[in-house]
């Protein structure tokens, strides 16, 4: 327990502690001015007020710590600390040495040692030697130092509640020591509890940032303020400043992945989880918060391996239903669906009364069927009948383009497949390619039981054809023409005769239209190749009675036209 101060002094006496000076140059140089800056400032000092530690206090604190230390030698972060404790110091300067003799260059800053985080940047001084250099920073050492009375007044009221007094403080610290980060570190707390505006308080944090960019309490209350303020982008960056920071601080990187979450942030928080992730690797809640980050970005290979790992290890995982629809989902978007189902199977066990997994569960199951035909083409790629199942399912849902290439692979597979001939003709129509469910009839095999279904097929898509087909579009009858010329060679008869006679005596009559109209020969001679047709399909026999009757009559009127044409037309 502390004493009470002595002659009505306000505070308890301070202990300073002067550390070795880190150097990459002459060690004795560093050495010289830590032990000058020790002197100078227990004899500048107010004995009362302040006391500093000799490099004995310092030698015989390590040696009891079992650390092996030389005397002026550089502790590191960590042992100062230890030290610092261990010697019930306040306040601990620290830095660092360089140049040689003849100028002697030290940077350095005072720390609380009741909290690390609070720091007060010197500014660097020189000096010819290392005596002058250490006189020229005890006195930027006890100028600082000047902030420290109002500092404890300031969080002395803090502890009480009374904001006033502590903002009174701590501005009248600084006024003290313009410089001062510890007293405007007190302000920041002390407005942030008083709930000034955002922008107001901002703009201290930023003030304590430019003169000590390392201030972590300075960085956590700038990266509040601009979320505050809405500046969602800039609280982000801010936050992964907090991270980068001070990696080693657990719960500020936790706190700062979930304000980055919350902010939906999700880039930004998986590039701040990796940097705390190297700092804390088996920590479960960063590789919760990863998990999280990955789902939001669809990173889904990133999320199922995580959620794999905390699924088997994470109580807290596999306890929240949340986390488990996202694994669940992570997998199915992964490709592993047999892995999701399995997943879910166990989930609806583990939460039987959330209606999101049982769902989910139901979803799967019929996304596995889905997902089995894939892989069944993958292990048994020459089963024509896997390729059928697949343009089925692909036609269903409304994928033609994939339909028609799975079909075209199973006739590869097996061309003695008619269905799939006729299926993939019937695609071509839908997608308005009769050319290409031409070509692919014309490859259809004509044996069989199946030959009348390929040739009825080929009538009834030659007539509708016709029946559409403009006077004014040859091209289209000539289209016509061919899937009833094809029905005729799978089996000529009557009926198709017919039809191929009809068509070509149609097709005959737009050619002469057009061949009269643009006084070309070319017109001519295909209304002459179309009755060459109908005149074989005629010779052949297309049945007696008045149809075929009129087939003739029509047949010799035209004959006697396109013949006339072809005279005047095509005189050479």
């Amino acid at each position: 327990m502390l004493a009470a101060p002595a002659d009505g002094q306000e505070f308890v006496k301070q202990t300073l502690m002067v550390t070795g000076f880190h150097t990459a140059g002459d060690p004795g140089i560093a050495r010289r001015v830590a032990d000058d800056l020790r002197s100078r400032i227990a004899k500048q000092s107010i004995k009362r007020e302040l006391g500093v530690l000799d490099e004995y206090d310092v030698e015989k604190a390590m040696l009891y710590s079992g650390i092996n230390y030389t005397p002026g030698a550089w502790l590191s972060e960590g042992e100062v600390r230890l030290i610092a404790r261990q010697m019930r110091a306040d306040e601990v300067v620290l830095g660092s040495v360089a140049g040689a003799k003849g100028d002697v260059v030290v940077t350095s800053q005072i720390v609380l040692v009741r909290d690390w985080r609070h720091r007060q940047p010197l500014p660097s001084v020189r000096g010819a030697t290392p005596a002058l250099a250490a006189d020229a920073l005890s006195r930027e050492v006890l100028r600082a130092r000047t902030q420290m009375a109002g500092l404890r007044r300031c969080e002395n009221a803090l502890r009480v509640g009374d904001w006033a007094t502590a903002a009174r403080e701590a501005e009248q610290a600084i006024r003290a020591y313009p410089p001062a980060t510890l007293a405007r570190n007190c302000l920041l707390v002390t407005l942030v509890e008083t709930g000034v505006r955002a922008d107001s308080v901002r703009r201290i944090a930023e003030d304590v940032l430019a003169r000590d960019s390392l201030n972590i309490l300075a960085a956590v209350v700038r990266a509040r303020a601009l979320d505050a303020e809405q500046r969602t982008a800039e609280a982000a960056v801010a936050w992964v400043r907090v991270v980068v920071m001070r990696p080693d601080s657990l719960d500020l990187g936790l706190t700062a992945l979930e304000e980055l979450m919350r902010l939906q942030r999700a880039t930004d928080a998986l590039e701040a989880a990796r940097t705390l992730r190297a700092a804390h690797a088996n920590e479960l809640r960063v590789q919760r918060l990863q998990f999280r980050a990955d789902v939001a970005l669809a990173h889904w290979k990133s999320a199922a391996a995580l959620g794999d790992s905390l699924s088997r290890s994470d109580t807290t995982f596999q306890a929240d239903s949340n986390y488990t629809v996202r694994f669940v989902q992570a997998l199915e978007q992964s490709g592993d669906t047999l892995g999701a189902l399995a997943s879910s199977v166990l989930a609806v066990k583990r939460h039987p009364g959330d209606s999101r997994i049982y769902t989910q569960y139901l979803q799967l199951l019929t996304a596995e069927n889905t997902a089995a035909l894939p892989r069944g083409l993958v292990r048994f790629p020459e089963v024509s009948e896997l390729y059928v199942l697949s343009a089925k399912r692909a036609r269903g849902a409304g994928k033609r383009m994939e339909a028609i290439a799975a079909t075209q692979q199973a006739v590869r597979r097996d061309p003695q497949l008619l269905q799939g001939f006729l299926q993939l003709a019937e695609l071509w129509f839908e997608e308005q390619r009769p050319d290409s469910a031409l070509a692919a009839l014309t490859r259809a095999p004509r044996t069989g039981t199946g030959a009348e279904m390929l040739r009825s097929y080929a009538i009834g898509r030659g007539g509708q054809l016709l029946r559409a087909a403009a006077d004014s579009e040859p091209a289209a009858q000539r289209l016509a023409v061919s899937f009833l010329v094809l029905a005729d060679s799978i089996d000529s008869r009557e009926d198709s005769r017919g039809y191929v006679a009809g068509a070509t005596l149609q097709l005959a009559r737009s050619e002469l239209v057009l061949a009269s109209r643009s006084r070309g020969c070319a017109e001519a001679k295909r209304a002459d190749l179309a009755l060459t047709t109908s005149s074989t399909a005629l010779e052949r026999g297309v049945g007696e009675g008045s149809a075929s009757d009129q087939l003739r009559q029509v047949f010799g009127t035209m004959r006697s036209a396109v013949d006339n044409a072809m005279k005047v037309l095509c005189k050479g």
